[in-house]
């Protein structure tokens, strides 16, 4: 639920002093954070510029007035925007996963999975974590993350549609907070926090290269901030974002003789990404005041496959063909609200936000070849030449509506009144698959990757409705307490209940112990539901299948249940020395009924469900060619580590200043327990050593950040160096060692630079590097290579990459 209504009392930051007459005041008086932006100054300062983040005004994890981050009772960590900035990149994603230890993503992903990527908090699944803008909940992508890894089955919220340049800061809740905010948010809460100046425009380009020569990186963007009068504004951001292939894929070995082949999967995308973000407020009366933000973006991508040789399509590729994987998406979110000051007394917040993600999957330079083949048995003229086709559109749709109300009440018994808040939700969502044309379905389908077809072709809908209450006190001085719960109910699975207590006691002036105790949970999505994909070869078939369908139904299949959670945390908070601030919180969250992917079913069951949803297969395909596969609640999990957060700065008078920011996380994931399988599939492995080894070791078991940032006149430079730990996971060996090989990551050390300087008032400069000595990490064993095609060059779960060493340059004006 959002926690919007949570607004500062008094300035608790320390400003300069032209912001009193500027965007600076109108951001303090409607009750958000300010970092030291104005029109007058760089917009895009250096992190050593901005106010203190310790004394950061929050709103997330807390609905009581002027809580600051050093006061906070669970761990939270504040990320200006210009830190985001500083990092070089031009997503939010990567801009995350460079400063923010516990949060990790991958660089490649399988088939659409790498053109829409996704990321892990706390090494949990990626829909475990609730995205949040302005204290209100972000749609989901359409996409489903269908092939396995950590991300398997998860369609979470897409970060790569928020602008940088949109972004005053980020709020990330290192801690379950399902009894405040509902649904997704056992691994924790990230809030964005959008820029809320009424003037000024900041024009950037970033220009940027690997160090191999691909990858070529291109952005532009525009922030110009309007005054609406009364305290009124808009401001609008645009960016443009293009990303080239990059490539680090071996040479093919099935090409002919005295040719080379080189690959071109294993690498990132290309990519064109549009975005137009805007934040509004105006007054209606002395007490009331109308708000809205949003977002509407374009995204188009291509992401190669593997080779096929000219035998497979002779007719259309006679030397050979690398077909493309193609996304083009439509995203648009925005929501429209009105707060005010008193309702009876009350501080309220109503507001409605609409979401909507259209995703169309197309393949391109392929061909379907028992369509293009005369001998194929399936041959048809009308296809034959075909090179391109529509593979489907996924669909996903979210209208969340919320009532808040905030009212501290003295009741005499505490050091200070009782802050009571609490609110209602209801939220409406949609999934769509739409079919494929015929022939990227039809006999095995397009190669690479075959359309959906109609029977996967499907429209869900469903209703939740939620109430909660928040209550929070200060019982003694030094004694904080705060106690949340939760009832919410879906159309789909029924009712759940959570509840959180969270304390804080201040030992000394310098040093206080807090922890949090609560149980959560996690709606299976409708696109976990619903998502059906069916594939079809003259000799073979495989079908996801949906859980709620008569063929999941004929095996016994049960419907998803929501996951749960128990989650404990308990830290410290310590400010020794004049200026040195740390954290050091633990934390275990115990996760029930995880919905991971099944094995594979196969047989005379597999072929029987498979007819059972009304699709129809070619004869001669035997039941033991035949196999499906679904979602289930398949595990329970344990994930037990810790949080550590350090900075303080040292004056070198003359010599400016340098800000240390020491930053770590260390996770550790163990199955506790495999759920039983319907007994109609005893036969089924649920887990096997990839599925084991994805849940537990994927990422690595420690991160560990150390920058410092110096600033001196007009120059300011960031070092940062992270210590990546190790981690591995098993694939299957396709040599003659074994079933499966681990993929093991050792430990690196990578390096990031960024160099600013102003050149003038109103022109700054920036070279970097991220990466900066072009690390990457071994190579595998090309014997246990995929197939032996030589794909995967290095560990698909390298989690810094293996595109080695990115170096830019950024210029950057205001007006």
């Amino acid at each position: 639920m959002p926690s919007s209504v949570s607004r500062p009392s008094r300035p608790l930051v320390r400003l300069p002093a032209r912001l009193l007459a500027g965007s600076g005041l109108l951001a303090l008086a409607a009750g958000f954070p300010v970092t030291g932006w104005s029109a007058a100054s760089d917009a895009n300062p250096a992190p050593a510029a901005a106010a203190d983040d310790l004394n950061e005004i929050i709103v997330t994890g807390t609905r009581e007035a002027g809580k600051r981050v050093q006061d906070s009772l669970t761990s939270i960590e504040v990320l200006g925007g210009e830190t985001l900035q500083a990092t070089g990149q031009t997503n939010l994603l990567d801009a995350l996963r460079g400063t923010l230890p516990s949060f990790t993503a991958d660089q490649f992903g399988g088939d659409v999975g790498n053109l829409v990527r996704s990321a892990r908090l706390r090494g949990l699944s990626p829909g475990q974590t609730l995205v949040l803008v302005n204290g209100k909940r972000r749609h989901n992508s359409a996409n489903i993350y269908a092939d396995g890894g950590p991300n398997g089955g998860s369609n979470p919220a897409d970060l790569d549609f928020i602008p940088l340049d949109s972004i005053d800061h980020i709020e990330v809740l290192r801690d379950g907070a399902a009894a405040q905010y509902g649904s997704d948010a056992i691994a924790g809460v990230i809030n964005i926090i959008l820029k809320k100046s009424d003037s000024g425009t900041h024009v950037s380009t970033l220009g940027g290269i690997t160090g191999r020569g691909d990858g070529a990186t291109a952005q532009g963007s525009v922030f110009h901030g309007f005054d609406l009068g009364d305290g009124g504004f808009i401001n609008v951001t645009a960016d443009y974002r293009h990303h080239d292939f990059t490539n680090r894929t071996g040479d093919d070995p099935r090409a002919p003789s005295g040719t080379v082949v080189k690959g071109r999967i294993y690498g990132d995308p290309l990519s064109d990404v549009v975005n137009i973000g805007y934040n509004a407020e105006a007054p209606l009366t002395p007490s009331v005041t109308f708000y809205s933000f949003g977002t509407a973006s374009h995204r188009s991508a291509e992401s190669y496959e593997n080779w096929r040789p000219g035998s497979r399509i002779p007719a259309l590729w006679p030397n050979g063909f690398f077909p493309e994987e193609t996304a083009d998406e439509y995203d648009v979110g925005f929501t429209l609200g009105a707060r005010g000051d008193n309702l009876a007394g009350w501080r309220w917040d109503l507001s409605s936000t609409y979401g909507h993600d259209w995703l169309a999957i197309g393949v391109i330079n392929s061909g379907n070849p028992n369509l293009a083949n005369a001998g194929s048995g399936f041959y048809n003229a009308s296809y034959a030449k075909q090179t391109s086709f529509n593979a489907g559109k996924l669909v996903s749709t979210q209208q969340t509506t919320n009532l808040d109300l905030v009212r501290e009440f003295d009741v005499g018994l505490f050091a200070k009144p009782v802050n009571v808040a609490w609110g209602l939700e209801h939220r409406h969502e949609v999934y769509e698959v739409d079919a494929g044309e015929y022939a990227s379905y039809a006999a095995g389908g397009s190669a690479s990757y075959a359309g959906f077809t109609p029977t996967d072709a499907h429209t869900a809908d469903r209703n939740s409705a939620a109430g909660y209450i928040d209550l929070s006190t200060q019982l003694l001085r030094n004694w904080q307490f705060e106690l949340a719960g939760r009832v919410e109910h879906y159309d789909d699975f029924g009712d759940s209940e959570s509840g959180r207590v969270i304390s804080r006691y201040d030992i000394t002036p310098w040093l206080a112990v807090r922890g949090a105790v609560g149980n959560g949970f996690r709606a299976p999505t409708l696109a976990q539901q619903y998502f059906s994909a069916l594939n079809v070869s003259p000799t073979s078939a495989s079908l996801q299948l949906p859980v709620n369908s008569p063929g999941a139904k004929l095996l016994g299949v049960q419907a998803l249940k929501p996951e749960t959670s128990t989650e404990y945390s308990a830290g410290l908070v310590l400010e020794p020395v004049p200026g040195l601030h740390a954290t050091l919180d633990f934390y275990q969250i115990e996760i029930q009924n995880r919905i991971i992917n099944s094995g594979a079913l196969s047989g005379s069951l597999a072929q029987a469900a498979i007819l059972a949803n009304g699709a129809s297969l070619p004869a001669g395909i035997s039941a033991g060619n035949t196999s499906v596969t679904f979602y289930l609640n398949g595990v329970d999990t344990r994930t037990q580590g810790a949080d550590l957060n350090l900075d303080y700065t040292t004056d070198l008078a003359s010599l400016g200043a340098i800000k240390w920011t020491l930053a770590g996380n260390y996770n550790v994931t163990s199955i506790l327990k495999q759920q039983p399988a319907p007994k109609a599939l005893a036969g089924v492995t649920i887990l096997d050593a990839t599925a084991i080894t994805s849940l537990t070791s994927y990422d690595p078991r420690s991160k560990i950040s150390l920058a410092a940032n110096w600033t001196l006149g007009p120059w300011d430079v960031t070092l940062r160096e992270t210590r990546w730990g190790h981690s591995y996971y098993v694939a299957h060996d396709y040599s003659s060692v074994g079933d499966y090989v681990a993929r093991a990551v050792s430990p690196a050390f990578l390096t990031d630079l960024n160099i600013g300087y102003r050149v003038t008032q109103g022109f700054r400069v920036d070279l970097g590097a991220q990466n900066l000595f072009d690390r990457y990490p071994a190579k595998t064993n090309p014997a246990t290579r995929w197939f032996g095609i030589n794909v995967d060059t290095y560990p698909q779960n390298t989690p810094y990459g293996f595109n080695g060493g990115y170096y830019y340059v950024k210029l950057s004006a205001d007006f």
